[in-house]
């Protein structure tokens, strides 16, 4: 059974904590805590994936 009201909430908090990490909108990423430029393609994604370093 769903409850009625939960969706609301949770879409509120997720919204309060975008905003207090600097999120102004979506899609936004962030590699090791640090938010990058949205990339311009799907290569471009690809590349800062693979070019970032091992742990």
């Amino acid at each position: 059974m769903r409850r009625v009201g939960a969706h609301p909430a949770r879409v509120r908090a997720d919204q309060r904590d975008g905003i207090g990490l600097g999120v102004q909108g979506t899609p936004t990423f962030c590699f090791d805590g640090t938010r990058i430029q949205n990339p311009s393609s799907y290569k471009q994604f690809k590349a800062l994936i693979e070019d970032r370093p091992a742990d």
